[in-house]
Formats: C-alpha cells, sequence, structure tokens
C-alpha cells in the first residue's frame, strides 16, 4: 500500500473521530452554546486576574490554531507561518485588559460558531444520504420512505467499532442500497464493510461492491453465514502475495464471473488468489478463470 493510501486512511480516521464529536455536538447545540459561552468567561475572568495568565492562553490558542493547521492541511510549512506570525504577534503587542477581552470574545465566538455550522451541514449531508437511500429502497421494498429512512438512520448508529464515521456509513448504505442489495441483507453488509475496512483500509467503495456481490451469489442471511464468508475472504486476501487493494481492485474487475453464476463464490475467491500468485495480471484474470470454468 502506497503512502498516498496510508495518509488517506488516517486523514479518514481523524475525520471519523471529528465527526462523532461534531455529531454529538450538534445534538445538543443548543446546551453546548450555553456551555461554551459560561467557559469562555470562566477561563477569561480567571486570566484577567493575573497578567501572566493572559499572554500564557494567548500562547496556548496560537499554538491550538498552528496544529488544526497542520492536521486540516497537513502541510509543516503552513503550520509553522501561522505558528511564527501569532506568536509574533501576541509577544509584540501590549495586551489590555479591554483588548485582550475583545480579542478573546471575537476568537471564542468565532470558533463556536464554526464548529456549529460544521455539525449542522454534516447531519444535512447525512440526512440527505438516508433520504436518497431510502426513496430507492422503496421501491423495492413498498414501505414508507420516512419508516425506511428512521430504520437507515437506526443503522448507521448500531456501529460497534466506530471506526466509520456516520457519513462513511451512511454512504456505505447507500451504495448497497443502489447495488440492489436487499434490505434483511444491510445490517450483515454494513457490519462487514466495516470489519473488511478496520482489517485492509481498503478503499470502501471497493468493498462494498465485492461484498455485496459476495452476499448476493452466495444468499447470506444470518450472521453466522456473514462470519463464515469474511474468515474465508479474510484468509485467502491473507494469504494472496499482494496488496489488499489490489486484490479487490482484481475482484471488481472481474466480478461479472460471479453475477453470471460462472463460477460459485468461494470458487471465485480462490481462482482470484491462485491467478494472483502466479502473477496473471488484472486485465487477463477474467479470461484465465473463465477458461479454467469451461475446461472443466
Amino acid at each position: 500500500m502506497n503512502n498516498n493510501s496510508q495518509t488517506s486512511t488516517s486523514q479518514e480516521s481523524l475525520r471519523a473521530a471529528v465527526f462523532q464529536l461534531v455529531n454529538a455536538a450538534y445534538k445538543v447545540a443548543p446546551g453546548l452554546v450555553i456551555v461554551g459561552i459560561l467557559l469562555a468567561v470562566l477561563i477569561i475572568s480567571i486570566t484577567l486576574l493575573f497578567s501572566p495568565l493572559r499572554l500564557a492562553s494567548l500562547i496556548l490558542l496560537v499554538v491550538f490554531t498552528a496544529l488544526l493547521i497542520f492536521i486540516q492541511r497537513e502541510s509543516f510549512g503552513d503550520a509553522t507561518l501561522s505558528l511564527v506570525g501569532g506568536l509574533l504577534t501576541v509577544l509584540r503587542t501590549e495586551w489590555t485588559i479591554n483588548l485582550y477581552i475583545t480579542f478573546c470574545v471575537a476568537w471564542l465566538g468565532f470558533a463556536l460558531m464554526v464548529f456549529l455550522i460544521s455539525s449542522i451541514k454534516l447531519a444535512t449531508r447525512q440526512e440527505d444520504i438516508l433520504k436518497s437511500s431510502a426513496i430507492a429502497l422503496s421501491e423495492s421494498s413498498n414501505s414508507d420512505i420516512d419508516t425506511l429512512e428512521k430504520e437507515l438512520n437506526t443503522l448507521v448508529k448500531s456501529s460497534e467499532n466506530k471506526i466509520l464515521s456516520p457519513i462513511q456509513r451512511a454512504e456505505v448504505i447507500q451504495l448497497l442500497v443502489f447495488r440492489k442489495a436487499p434490505k434483511k441483507m444491510l445490517p450483515q453488509l454494513l457490519k462487514s464493510v466495516e470489519k473488511i475496512f478496520t482489517i485492509t483500509k481498503v478503499d470502501l467503495n471497493l468493498i462494498t461492491t465485492s461484498l455485496v456481490d459476495l452476499f448476493k451469489m452466495k444468499k447470506v442471511e444470518s450472521e453466522q453465514e456473514s462470519i463464515f464468508l469474511l474468515d474465508r475472504l479474510y484468509k485467502i486476501i491473507k494469504d494472496t502475495p499482494v496488496a489488499p487493494q489490489d486484490f479487490f481492485e482484481v475482484f471488481v474487475a472481474s466480478r461479472r464471473l460471479l453475477l453470471q453464476k460462472t463460477v460459485s463464490p468461494i470458487e471465485f475467491l480462490n481462482k482470484l488468489s491462485e491467478y494472483l500468485e502466479i502473477g496473471v495480471a488484472p486485465k487477463d484474470m477474467y479470461n484465465e478463470i473463465l477458461n479454467s470454468s469451461n475446461i472443466k
């Protein structure tokens, strides 16, 4: 797996953690505003009593802002410029009480508004994804859209490991629905996607597309069947001398064999592993498996 993939995975994990916080903040937004204001007033009041604390609090604020810039942009240069510029400004300014209060109120007010706006935007995006999924699912299940949306929202919140953010889980559900996964398979498929992603860190779309095909062709319905299939899949991936990302890319490129029922799901996985091990190119994989199946 290349460095870009590892960086992307780290960013997704960080975003997942941040989103959990932001999403929780959205649900208690009115209370968060009140607590934030009271906490800001308390901090400012304490620092006003001691002049050294005022300078120390401003320095910490500059460092915190520089860290946020580094996390967001992953640029040491931008973060350093922000840190140096902020420190020079703080250290060269004569901080009167009125100036300090004005600065703190402006910065904290801005930060709180950004936090709230971000939480609302993320929650709205998740709601839109689940709405479109519910509409698509209603066409095949003949169920009420609002009821389906509530059920999907409950499914999004049911994650055990919290590796994926709510937005990512909603996007996985949307892809599963668009790939015509039966409604009763959605909980097991979502849980399986999370498990495979936790182990392999492969692109979620590749994992989702692969698993929905496997589950549909294997007709997986129970959790026991799901665990059995995942164990077989993980063992095959682990024993195949290629990166998991490459394995899933070849899987998706050759999935027509699975959908056409040319080979069984387990045989398909075994053939992928076997031919990848002997160096068959991804573009030739379909013909190799097809020819071997016809010979039999």
